[in-house]
């Protein structure tokens, strides 16, 4: 059983080392500030679409984006959580290339409708006068990435490399059930579901937070699993899988069925999710 959520343990807390203070900048345009880091977090201000490298907003603007706030460290990343909507987070990871963002979920922000500004936040933060060749094709494939092309994920590099390279949020059609592919040396896929009659109702004892409603499985495991959580990655904003489509990361595949949606890896072990009835195997 699991303790932990998918969005956290997989790292030591020692893997990890805060970034230091300064400016930060992205190939594709977008800049971050950092302040007051230290190894457990960081405090930062993000802006892309501003003019002339400026770092807010004009007033009225919506191609510009925004958003200010405090990074805590989690096992996996450095975690932004907007006070306002837990649903809307930044995801960075930190290393010898500057920072990288992950992923982001939900709107961020205000004014966020026009979402051209969020789809160039991904991708690799070098230093002032430091961005490089592989941090540029880096931050060119998370653009892609979240544009909608062909998805690539770029080898870790640093000292969180046995993380996450990357995060594919998806939903089934009628939204009843979340998942999220945690892809890296290690690639894991958890779904968690927002209406059910539990298959599953009796949590073990080692568990004081939600626990029936979250399932998980990863390459190399022989049996999926149930996730002990307080937390989600339910995305209203992420991609649906049409019934009779799959998606597949790193040997995991889930399949969407108007019964249900079934994730297992290449060794046949995961689970079958319905508003019914669950099931590992």
């Amino acid at each position: 059983m699991r303790r932990l959520a998918l969005l956290l343990a997989l790292l030591p807390f020692a893997a990890f080392a805060g970034p230091q203070n300064g400016t930060y900048h992205n190939a594709a345009g977008p800049s971050l500030e950092v302040q007051g880091a230290t190894d457990q977090g960081f405090d930062f201000d993000l802006t892309a679409g501003a003019p002339d490298g400026a770092t807010e907003c004009p007033e009225g603007a919506v191609d510009c984006l925004h958003v200010g706030g405090h990074a805590d460290l989690t096992a996996k990343f450095f975690t932004y959580i907007d006070p306002d909507d837990g649903t809307s987070r930044i995801f960075f990871s930190v290393g010898d290339a500057g920072i990288k963002l992950v992923s982001t979920t939900g709107p961020l922000g205000t004014g966020t409708g026009n979402r051209a500004a969020m789809v160039k936040l991904p991708g690799v933060y070098s230093a002032e006068g430091k961005q490089t060749g592989a941090a540029q094709t880096a931050a060119a494939q998370q653009t892609d990435a979240q544009t909608g092309a062909a998805q690539t994920v770029a080898p870790a590099t640093n000292a969180n490399a046995g993380a996450a390279d990357q995060l594919v949020f998806f939903r089934s059609p009628t939204g009843n059930i979340a998942c999220l592919f945690a892809v890296g040396q290690v690639t894991e896929v958890r779904c968690d579901m927002l209406q059910l009659n539990r298959s599953f109702t009796t949590p073990p004892k080692d568990c004081d937070l939600e626990w029936g409603d979250s399932f998980s499985v990863a390459e190399g495991e022989r049996r999926g699993g149930l996730v002990c959580h307080g937390d989600t990655v339910n995305d209203p904003s992420a991609q649906m899988l049409d019934y009779g489509s799959s998606l597949s990361y790193g040997g995991i595949a889930c399949l969407s069925a108007k019964s249900g949606v079934t994730c297992q890896n290449a060794d046949g072990h995961g689970f079958f999710l319905s508003r019914k009835q669950q099931k590992l195997f």
